[in-house]
């Protein structure tokens, strides 16, 4: 009788241990306002920023409105400016994202359907022509992961860094009322993730080989469900005239240091903070499931708006774009 009673109390704590496990411990933080970038010299300004990288302590910083892409250091002083505006081979007709890896930075060139790269001085390297529109990449070893518009069924892209080099297509189907959305894309560990960009609150995840691993749907998550049901994005596709394209922002960008990647909403309010926009800071585990760890607000009003962001190596600091004021905000982590 006792060895039942023992052996029966032992199942109980057992599984209680298996539910605490499974019911993860999500926080909030903020981050405050510390500097407000206008410039990064006397005659150095940028235009309209699109995307922004982190680079062993420095920002990789790509103004698509100047067409160049400008290194500053953690105090926002400038370096210097890779690439001109221009159609030739080392030039940028309408840049769009920055990548930087150890010893390179590779920028896409929308109009030029290219990818240039070039060395951390600023020497221009090499340039590779792209088959069809890109909304998003990065670059892991020898091979370059891209969105494109190339399939609808599978619209990432696998694509050896050498030239005339064969693809390989992957991913889940793109959502169909938009023809082919863009998709927000990263590395994550030993898994690449991707997230729409419009209308589905949706996160995938993919082994190294591009099979599918979890598809991470936060449409029921606590903090963006009132926001969602408020949007009513099925609705508005369904009440949408004949030919046209209605499409909500569900992420803004999305950003990978080595132990989070990140997911910024647009400006939303919640119970812990007025209208603001948000980072979902996320991670996934060794076997490619997705969870949330800590929600991020931005402190400050509902007049700022940001398109793209970075986080610091250390996830210490957020510098975030906002193309309505013009001005590049450096945010500081807070508890």
């Amino acid at each position: 009788m006792y060895k039942k009673v023992v052996y029966n109390a032992l199942l109980c704590l057992f599984a209680l241990l298996m539910s605490c496990e499974g019911q993860r411990q999500v926080s909030w933080s903020s981050a405050t306002p510390n500097k407000y970038v206008d410039a990064f010299s006397d005659t150095v300004f940028f235009k309209w920023i699109s995307d922004i990288e982190s680079e062993n302590g420095n920002w990789v910083i790509l103004d698509k409105g100047a067409g160049q892409t400008h290194i500053v250091d953690d105090k926002f002083n400038y370096i210097r400016s890779l690439g001109k505006p221009g159609p030739g081979p080392a030039e940028i007709k309408g840049a769009a994202n920055v990548e930087v890896t150890d010893e390179t930075i590779y920028i896409y060139d929308y109009t030029g359907r290219k990818i240039n790269s070039y060395s951390l001085n600023g020497d221009f390297l090499q340039s590779q022509r792209t088959h069809s529109f890109i909304s998003e990449f990065f670059i892991d070893a020898d091979k370059i992961f891209v969105c494109s518009n190339q399939d609808f069924n599978q619209p990432l892209e696998m694509v050896d860094l050498q030239p005339d080099s064969n693809t390989f297509r992957f991913g889940q189907a793109a959502i169909k009322e938009l023809n082919y959305p863009p998709q927000h894309l990263a590395k994550v560990g030993e898994y690449i993730v991707s997230a729409f960009a419009y209308n589905r609150p949706v996160i995938n995840s993919y082994d190294a080989d591009g099979n599918f691993v979890e598809n991470y749907d936060l449409s029921d998550d606590p903090i963006l469900s009132p926001w969602l049901e408020e949007a009513d994005v099925m609705n508005m596709i369904k009440n949408s005239p004949p030919g046209v394209q209605r499409a909500k922002t569900m992420f803004w960008d999305i950003y990978n240091t080595a132990n989070h990647f990140y997911l910024m909403t647009p400006a939303i309010k919640t119970e812990k903070a007025e209208k603001t926009s948000f980072l979902i800071q996320l991670s996934i585990s060794e076997k490619g499931a997705i969870s949330i760890d800590n929600y991020i607000y931005l402190k400050v009003d509902e007049n700022w708006s940001f398109n793209c962001f970075a986080v610091s190596e250390d996830d210490s600091k957020i510098i975030a774009y906002d193309p309505g004021n013009g001005m590049l905000v450096e945010f500081l982590m807070q508890d």
